[in-house]
């Protein structure tokens, strides 16, 4: 029977080919065996989600969809990868490590990093919006972004340091990374699993499961003692990722605070006490927008025992505004975006079974990004309480505006900026791309706004008065004093 056509046929071939990894890294430094042994779960994944997917349909033609050159060249490089486990699995099993060798020294060398974090995130839209691409096997996407995924692991700065994941790319060419809450959880899993292999071949004792479980996790600093331990810290981790991945090309050196820093327990924060009031479609309310956010974003401060505080950033990106945002709850931070112009909401909630929970959070987001960018005496932070509840009771929040300069949240800005005298070759001196954030902006009387700017305000969801005008974003070289 063929590998793909059954769960079990898959299980038991994976077997041999674990036993043929193990054998192969065995005696190699354990950074080396970490990463084999995650390839080597990827594959397996990448086999099992293409389980009953007929040859014909692995071949997702995406390349439709490309923006570029580049990102077309992108999908026929996965394509293949995707093609050749359809064709001869063991062969794609045991190569792939080779694959992401290669593939991670070309975006390295060439600085292809934007290039694979828009082509990650329009493999994610295949996913999240099924209707828009119902050409594409839903299976065949997940084995994409295994493949993507896994790949992120082989970028690093430093490939082996594996307390870091990368997360997105500065407006100066430099890999953005974030702490890993969760360093070689996995690794507990593997030993787990030899551990077990090694007690049924020679029938040694076998220890009580609690024992073992701690035995196989405690030297990776995680104390877990069940099975539903395990379950409940992965589930954690993969919120965490799922929220960081899927974020990847909104993340620069402005936007990095929009990321989730203590992961998301859905156990501490019981979202489902949530009631929205909300009877009214807020996207389509959000299409015509009055104002921007500021350029450092807007702070909601909720006065509740379980909201801490929102964070909301505007970007450009693809010719279209996205609303980034960050939720701090007392179970964890929630971290998501919202496409303004085709009134696209995402959450990790979207795989929920609950379909309510996810509107209601929805709701709440949207409601505070309505107050600071609509001009409607219904949308004000001060009356938030008159369309929410939580746990019986109504939410109450503040807001406040952080204006200024476009503040660099990777790298706390430590040199002064200079606005005149600077020149380049000048060891005093160093030059840094900035990027600037599109605003609206007042016209002195008598004046009026170009056609062209009215055009890009109306496709960006922007409502502009006839005494306003729109400034779009852009990048300028700037000088800076070094300190001594």
């Amino acid at each position: 029977m063929d590998i793909l056509e059954s769960k079990e046929v898959l299980l038991e071939k994976s077997f041999s080919w674990w036993k043929k990894l193990n054998k192969k890294i065995e005696g190699k430094p354990q950074p080396i065996q970490v990463l084999q042994k995650r390839t080597m779960n990827t594959a397996i994944a990448t086999l099992e989600d293409l389980i009953g997917v007929p040859f014909s349909e692995l071949s997702m033609s995406l390349y439709f969809y490309c923006q570029d050159l580049q990102m077309t060249q992108f999908t026929k490089l996965y394509e293949s990868q995707v093609e050749l486990a359809g064709a001869n699995p063991e062969k794609f099993v045991f190569q792939l490590h080779s694959f992401f060798n290669e593939i991670s020294t070309k975006i390295k060398k060439e600085n292809l990093y934007q290039d694979f974090f828009e082509f990650s995130y329009l493999c994610s839209s295949v996913r999240l919006s099924p209707n828009l691409y119902r050409s594409i096997n839903s299976k065949v996407i997940m084995a994409y972004l295994n493949l993507l995924l896994q790949t992120t692991e082989y970028l690093r700065p430093s490939k082996f340091d594996f307390s870091k994941n990368i997360v997105g790319i500065s407006t100066v060419g430099e890999v953005l990374t974030i702490n890993d809450p969760f360093p070689l959880l996995d690794m507990g899993g593997y030993d787990l699993q030899l551990t077990t292999e090694k007690i049924f071949k020679t029938k040694a004792a076998v220890p009580n499961l609690p024992q073992l479980i701690h035995q196989s996790y405690s030297k990776y600093g995680y104390p877990l003692k069940s099975l539903e331990d395990i379950e409940m810290l992965s589930n954690v981790d993969r919120i965490f990722t799922a929220m960081t991945s899927t974020l990847y090309p909104f993340i620069n050196e402005f936007t990095f605070d929009i990321l989730p820093q203590k992961p998301y327990n859905t156990v501490a924060t019981p979202l489902f006490d949530l009631t929205s009031g909300i009877t009214f479609s807020l996207p389509t309310k959000l299409k015509k927008r009055k104002k921007t956010l500021p350029t450092n974003g807007v702070t909601i401060q909720f006065e509740n025992p379980y909201f801490k505080t929102l964070l909301l950033k505007e970007t450009y990106y693809h010719d279209r505004i996205f609303c980034l945002y960050k939720m701090q709850t007392t179970g964890g931070d929630i971290s998501g975006f919202f496409d303004t112009k085709d009134a696209f909401f995402y959450s990790v909630f979207l795989d929920y079974d609950s379909k309510e929970l996810n509107a209601h959070f929805q709701d709440l987001v949207l409601y505070c990004y309505s107050c600071y960018t609509l001009n409607d005496p219904n949308f004000e932070i001060t009356k938030i309480g008159d369309f929410f509840i939580y746990t019986g009771t109504p939410i109450t929040a503040t807001g406040t505006l952080q204006g200024g300069k476009l503040r660099n949240q990777y790298h706390k800005e430590t040199d002064r900026e200079v606005q005149a005298g600077a020149r380049k070759g000048n060891d005093a001196y160093t030059s840094e791309t900035k990027a600037i954030q599109g605003f609206i902006r007042k016209l002195p009387n008598g004046q009026k706004a170009s056609e062209k700017a009215i055009a890009l305000a109306e496709s960006l969801g922007y409502d502009l008065s006839p005494s306003e005008t729109y400034v779009q974003p852009f990048t300028k070289q700037v000088f800076k004093l070094k300190y001594k």
